[in-house]
């Protein structure tokens, strides 16, 4: 996996996903925890689903954009908070936080039922 470190904060190049540096430092972070595998992966998989779910909707968090998408009824989707799924993992189970759109269903890619 090809990576780059700046002020600006890391980006997976290729991945197409880039951290802030808050976002760097709280993942530099997980290493000071009892199990900072665990922590490392749960954080990681919750800013990929950050990710996925802000181009499903077509805007980041609180914002206020006109290229916000819409649910086949024509309705803005918008987020409604989380709900929490449990993710089992050869390194544990994590909890990773799921963001429902209004309207519809979200299933990260990674998490789709076969």
């Amino acid at each position: 996996m090809n990576t780059s470190a700046s002020k600006e904060g890391l980006s997976l190049l290729g991945q197409g996903i880039a951290l802030s540096p808050a976002q760097f430092e709280a993942l530099s972070k997980s290493m000071d925890s009892d199990e900072p595998i665990k922590e490392l992966m749960t954080k990681t998989l919750n800013l990929m689903i950050e990710a996925e779910f802000e181009v499903k909707i077509g805007a980041k968090k609180s914002e206020q954009t006109p290229e916000r998408k819409r649910s086949p009824d024509g309705t803005k989707l918008y987020r409604c908070g989380y709900r929490t799924r449990r993710f089992d993992t050869t390194c544990g189970t994590l909890m990773l936080k799921i963001p429902p759109p209004n309207k519809g269903g979200f299933i990260p890619s990674f998490l789709k039922r076969y």
